[in-house]
Protein backbone atom coordinates (compact mmCIF):
# COMPACT_ATOMS: atom_id res chain seq x y z
CA UNK A 1 0.00 0.00 0.00
CA UNK A 2 0.75 3.45 -0.76
CA UNK A 3 1.24 6.01 2.21
CA UNK A 4 -0.30 8.39 -0.38
CA UNK A 5 -2.56 6.22 -1.77
CA UNK A 6 -1.29 5.79 -5.56
CA UNK A 7 -2.75 3.29 -7.82
CA UNK A 8 -1.26 2.53 -10.81
CA UNK A 9 -3.22 1.31 -14.44
CA UNK A 10 -1.57 -1.98 -15.22
CA UNK A 11 -1.92 -3.37 -18.86
CA UNK A 12 -2.84 -6.96 -18.64
CA UNK A 13 -2.24 -9.52 -20.89
CA UNK A 14 -3.01 -13.52 -20.19
CA UNK A 15 -2.21 -16.99 -21.75
CA UNK A 16 -3.87 -19.75 -19.99
CA UNK A 17 -4.06 -23.60 -20.84
CA UNK A 18 -7.10 -23.03 -22.43
CA UNK A 19 -6.46 -19.51 -24.93
CA UNK A 20 -4.22 -16.73 -25.06
CA UNK A 21 -5.65 -13.09 -24.64
CA UNK A 22 -3.68 -10.60 -26.13
CA UNK A 23 -5.88 -7.69 -26.08
CA UNK A 24 -4.45 -5.25 -23.40
CA UNK A 25 -7.44 -4.98 -20.47
CA UNK A 26 -6.61 -2.34 -18.14
CA UNK A 27 -6.49 -2.84 -14.33
CA UNK A 28 -7.36 0.38 -12.61
CA UNK A 29 -8.30 -0.96 -9.13
CA UNK A 30 -6.50 -2.75 -5.93
CA UNK A 31 -8.22 -5.50 -6.63
CA UNK A 32 -9.28 -6.32 -10.19
CA UNK A 33 -10.83 -9.55 -11.21
CA UNK A 34 -10.30 -11.04 -14.52
CA UNK A 35 -13.21 -13.15 -15.74
CA UNK A 36 -11.79 -16.13 -18.42
CA UNK A 37 -14.03 -17.00 -20.93
CA UNK A 38 -12.70 -20.79 -21.02
CA UNK A 39 -12.17 -22.50 -17.63
CA UNK A 40 -8.29 -23.01 -16.85
CA UNK A 41 -6.09 -25.02 -14.60
CA UNK A 42 -3.34 -21.99 -14.87
CA UNK A 43 -2.89 -18.59 -16.00
CA UNK A 44 0.19 -16.71 -16.70
CA UNK A 45 0.15 -12.81 -16.91
CA UNK A 46 2.44 -10.53 -19.03
CA UNK A 47 2.37 -11.84 -22.96
CA UNK A 48 5.79 -11.74 -24.70
CA UNK A 49 7.29 -9.39 -21.75
CA UNK A 50 5.76 -6.75 -23.76
CA UNK A 51 4.66 -4.81 -20.56
CA UNK A 52 7.72 -3.64 -17.80
CA UNK A 53 6.59 -5.38 -15.00
CA UNK A 54 7.62 -8.17 -12.35
CA UNK A 55 4.76 -11.02 -12.12
CA UNK A 56 5.09 -13.05 -9.24
CA UNK A 57 2.31 -15.87 -8.36
CA UNK A 58 1.48 -17.88 -5.44
CA UNK A 59 2.89 -21.18 -4.85
CA UNK A 60 -0.07 -22.87 -6.48
CA UNK A 61 0.14 -20.89 -9.37
CA UNK A 62 4.11 -21.39 -10.12
CA UNK A 63 4.07 -24.96 -9.18
CA UNK A 64 1.28 -25.11 -12.36
CA UNK A 65 3.56 -23.25 -14.43
CA UNK A 66 6.33 -25.40 -14.17
CA UNK A 67 4.10 -28.67 -14.72
CA UNK A 68 3.09 -27.17 -18.10
CA UNK A 69 6.70 -26.64 -18.87
CA UNK A 70 7.85 -30.08 -17.53
CA UNK A 71 4.80 -31.53 -19.83
CA UNK A 72 5.36 -29.18 -22.43
CA UNK A 73 7.27 -26.35 -22.42
CA UNK A 74 6.69 -25.10 -26.28
CA UNK A 75 3.42 -24.58 -25.31
CA UNK A 76 4.48 -20.93 -24.28
CA UNK A 77 6.52 -19.28 -26.45
CA UNK A 78 10.52 -18.43 -25.52
CA UNK A 79 10.10 -15.10 -24.85
CA UNK A 80 7.32 -16.22 -22.08
CA UNK A 81 10.15 -18.50 -21.09
CA UNK A 82 12.85 -15.92 -20.75
CA UNK A 83 9.87 -13.70 -18.86
CA UNK A 84 8.86 -16.29 -16.22
CA UNK A 85 12.64 -17.07 -15.58
CA UNK A 86 13.19 -13.44 -15.60
CA UNK A 87 10.51 -12.59 -13.07
CA UNK A 88 11.14 -15.87 -10.52
CA UNK A 89 15.29 -15.37 -10.43
CA UNK A 90 14.38 -11.52 -9.98
CA UNK A 91 12.03 -12.04 -7.08
CA UNK A 92 14.78 -14.59 -5.34
CA UNK A 93 17.53 -11.62 -6.05
CA UNK A 94 14.86 -9.20 -4.17
CA UNK A 95 14.93 -11.76 -0.96
CA UNK A 96 10.59 -12.07 -2.06
CA UNK A 97 11.37 -15.52 -2.59
CA UNK A 98 12.82 -18.63 -1.35
CA UNK A 99 15.68 -20.29 -3.87
CA UNK A 100 13.83 -24.12 -3.54
CA UNK A 101 11.37 -23.51 -5.92
CA UNK A 102 13.51 -21.79 -8.26
CA UNK A 103 16.20 -24.19 -8.58
CA UNK A 104 12.99 -26.94 -8.97
CA UNK A 105 11.96 -24.90 -11.37
CA UNK A 106 15.15 -24.70 -13.12
CA UNK A 107 14.82 -28.33 -13.88
CA UNK A 108 12.35 -27.87 -17.12
CA UNK A 109 15.23 -26.72 -18.45
CA UNK A 110 16.70 -30.05 -19.25
CA UNK A 111 14.17 -30.09 -22.41
CA UNK A 112 15.16 -26.62 -23.34
CA UNK A 113 16.60 -26.17 -26.83
CA UNK A 114 16.70 -22.16 -27.42
CA UNK A 115 19.38 -19.99 -26.59
CA UNK A 116 17.52 -16.91 -24.63
CA UNK A 117 16.88 -18.88 -21.79
CA UNK A 118 19.59 -20.30 -21.43
CA UNK A 119 21.27 -17.05 -21.66
CA UNK A 120 19.18 -15.33 -18.90
CA UNK A 121 19.64 -18.81 -16.51
CA UNK A 122 23.50 -18.97 -16.36
CA UNK A 123 24.08 -14.95 -16.13
CA UNK A 124 21.36 -15.13 -12.61
CA UNK A 125 22.94 -18.59 -12.03
CA UNK A 126 25.94 -16.54 -9.65
CA UNK A 127 22.46 -14.53 -8.06
CA UNK A 128 21.47 -18.25 -6.67
CA UNK A 129 24.97 -19.50 -5.34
Amino acid sequence: DSPYNYTWHIPFTYTTNAERVDKVIILTEKENIVKLSKPATWIKANNDFRMYYITNYDLVGWKKLYHQLVTDHTIFTTTDRIQMLSDLLSLVTADRLDITFPLQFLTYMKKEKEFGPWKLATEHWHHLM
